[in-house]
């Protein structure tokens, strides 16, 4: 998406780790990093540099989700079973995220965009992880 509205393509990345097989919610992060494309293949991450979610987001949704015309986020945050919502400010920056937690046990992991009951208005899925195995669906809310 284009975060800072400047022509150029920016990057989202969710930062999970580090990572281990013997407890893979020990030490994670718990930020989304923003970096800004300057439509020559380079980034560069704005101030403040990580935005603040919940534990281990496994990935990053991005959208216009609440009609303003300025991309939005949503962080799928693995190990606390919870979503974040950013709002975009405009100029590659976002407001402090909104937590909304997830049925228990669940482990969002993958996530789409689309208006999945044709109103107009941007839906998202979640698809939870072990041991769940379902699928969160958030209608038109952000």
């Amino acid at each position: 998406d284009d975060f800072n509205m400047d022509g150029c393509w920016d990057i989202a990345t969710a930062n999970f780790g580090p990572f281990t097989v013997e407890d893979p919610c020990g030490q994670v992060a718990n930020s989304v990093s923003i970096l800004l494309g300057d439509c020559t293949g380079n980034f560069v991450p704005p101030l403040p540099r990580d935005l603040v979610v919940q534990r281990a987001p496994e990935g990053v949704l991005s959208s216009d989700f609440d009609g303003d015309n300025i991309p939005d986020l949503i962080a799928l945050n693995f190990c606390s079973g919870s979503i974040s919502k950013l709002k975009g400010l405009g100029g590659g920056l976002f407001a402090p995220a909104q937590h909304v937690q997830l049925s228990p046990g669940a482990f969002p992991a993958f996530g789409a965009v689309e208006d999945f009951n044709n109103d107009q208005r941007l839906d998202f899925a979640v698809a939870n992880w072990f041991p769940n195995d379902d699928i969160s669906v958030f209608l038109g809310t952000f």
